[in-house]
Parts: C-alpha cells; sequence; structure tokens
C-alpha cells in the first residue's frame, strides 16, 4: 500500500505551476496518502499554500546564490537534505520531467522508495524501477500525468493552481479589473517589439493597463506608461507579481513561465508566444489564448472577441 509518496520537480516556475493539475489527480487517487515534494528556492513560490500537498522541500541550487560562503551554505544544505529524505521512507517517488535528469535522480536515489519512477536515462544508466519514455509534443501538464501513469492516475479535468493569500491581494486591490500587461521575456526570440506593445495599449483603450515587466525592461516599460490608460507597476517578487496578477480582470504576456501563472490564477490569460511550442507551452485551461507575434491590431480583435474591454 502506498501511503507516503515523493515528488521531485526542482526546475522552473512555469514547469511547477503545470504540475499542479496531476499533484491534485494525484490527491484524489491516493486520498490518505501523504504527498511531499522537492523544489528549489527559485520555484517555491508556486506551490507554497497547495492544499495538496504535505510536505514541501526546498533547497537552493549553488548557481542562484553569490558568494562563496553562500554556495558553501547551499551545498551543505542540499546535503542535509538528501540526509534526511532517507530517513522518511517513502514508498514511492516520481520525477516530474519530460527528458531524464542526473541531479532530480539524485534525490530520488537519495530517497531510496521501493518504487521510483521517471523517464529513463538514454542509455539506461539510472536507479528507476518504473523507467518512462514520454513524447516530446505532449503539453507539459499531461507530460505529468503520464510521470504518474504507473500509480494509476489520470487526467480528470483538474486546472493548474497557485495559491495567494488574501493579504497579498489587498495590496493591489486598487488595480482591481485593469488589464495586466507583463512585457518581459528571458529569451530574446521571444520578446514582442516595445512600439507594437505600445500601438496595443492604445488600441485596448480606455481600458486601463497595468504594466510590469524585469529590471532590465523597466525602462521600456516606464515609456509605455506614458500612454494615457497606462501605468507601470514595479513587483518586488515573484509572489508580488502573482499577488497583482490576480486581481486583474486579463492578463497578457510575453512567452515565458509568467503565461503559466494568470490560469493558475483564475485570471483569463492571452500569451503571445515565441519560438515555444505552443503544444507544449501554451497556458492551460478554458479561458486562455496562445497566438504567435501577430500584429496589435489582429491581438486586440482577439481579445475584443473573447473579452468584454
Amino acid at each position: 500500500m502506498i501511503k507516503k509518496i515523493l515528488l521531485i520537480r526542482n526546475d522552473n516556475i512555469g514547469d511547477l505551476i503545470c504540475s499542479t493539475p496531476a499533484i491534485e489527480a494525484l490527491k484524489k487517487r491516493y486520498p490518505e496518502a501523504k504527498i511531499d515534494i522537492l523544489v528549489n528556492s527559485y520555484n517555491l513560490c508556486a506551490i507554497q499554500g497547495n492544499p495538496f500537498i504535505h510536505r514541501i522541500w526546498s533547497y537552493t541550487k549553488t548557481k542562484h546564490v553569490k558568494g562563496i560562503v553562500a554556495k558553501i551554505k547551499a551545498f551543505f544544505h542540499k546535503g542535509w537534505i538528501l540526509y534526511r529524505l532517507k530517513k522518511e521512507r517513502y514508498d514511492c517517488s516520481v520525477i516530474l520531467r519530460i527528458a531524464h535528469s542526473k541531479h532530480a535522480e539524485l534525490f530520488s536515489k537519495a530517497a531510496g522508495a521501493p518504487m521510483r519512477i521517471g523517464v529513463s536515462h538514454p542509455q539506461r544508466k539510472d536507479s528507476l524501477t518504473h523507467p518512462l519514455s514520454i513524447q516530446e509534443s505532449l503539453h507539459e501538464v499531461m507530460v505529468c500525468f503520464e510521470c504518474l501513469r504507473p500509480l494509476g492516475v489520470v487526467y480528470g479535468d483538474e486546472r493548474t493552481l497557485w495559491m495567494i493569500e488574501e493579504a497579498q491581494k489587498r495590496r493591489f486591490l486598487e488595480h482591481q479589473n485593469k488589464i495586466i500587461l507583463h512585457i518581459s521575456s528571458r529569451l530574446e526570440a521571444n520578446r514582442y517589439p516595445l512600439e507594437s506593445f505600445r500601438e496595443l495599449i492604445a488600441l485596448l483603450a480606455p481600458k486601463e493597463c497595468i504594466i510590469t515587466a524585469s529590471l532590465e525592461d523597466k525602462a521600456g516599460a516606464l515609456d509605455l506608461a506614458s500612454a494615457p490608460n497606462a501605468e507601470f507597476l514595479q513587483t518586488q517578487s515573484i509572489t508580488e507579481l502573482a499577488a497583482l496578477i490576480s486581481v486583474g480582470s486579463l492578463f497578457i504576456t510575453l512567452d515565458g513561465g509568467a503565461l503559466h501563472m494568470g490560469p493558475a490564477l483564475g485570471i483569463p490569460t492571452l500569451a503571445i508566444m515565441g519560438k515555444t511550442d505552443p503544444r507544449r507551452w501554451a497556458p492551460w485551461g478554458e479561458e486562455t489564448w496562445a497566438i504567435t507575434k501577430n500584429s496589435p491590431q489582429e491581438i486586440s480583435e482577439i481579445i475584443r472577441a473573447h473579452y468584454v474591454l
């Protein structure tokens, strides 16, 4: 009987958000089981407060900290977690990834569960008891369900989930029902021209737009905020950005981890996709739209067809 399960999702925020429907389905399949998850300090915010998780193990990757002292602390804390996982006596561990990861498998191996599920190494150089091979064109949400298939878990129309505390939402209530427009993307190929954003904001008038951006795009965001129906708001963390999105009426974003935040918060989301395959990474949910780098006019027409300005 499976009473204790360890999930491993130690990569990016969007990936972890896409795991949440499968986590809910897993809890439905094993309602009495304790489901723990191993994440990293970067994507931790995406799973905090999740009602289907019993315990969160979080470590800091050395590449995410600066300075030799901080790196040493991160290294030893990771070692402590590896040691503690062995003491937990898990019945099963599952690596939620589409490809094999030696770093993720390290945690699975340390836990020493009799049932270890995950995508196999190309040459089967792994310690998995239930090696998987997953179709590369599947959406990441369905990839996670494939990872849980050996446990009898199937998709039952679960949606992505991000929990926000009411106190966090209250900080942004003055921006309630406005359009939240996130203009940043980590990859250059996924960016959208500033002039096109400017035209789109004008086409969305008189609806007010709140512009958000990473620090490196702050100058461009301030420039866009000169429009009469636009305002720039600099959030200080990913959690703050999530709280802001949660009070909006529509979230418009570029291709990246942020595009999964809107649907997980229950907010209609339009993602302007770049080079990423929408079949794999489009926002998941009913009120979501994934489009390529259409013209501002085409984007505004799509919005007006589905959303009342």
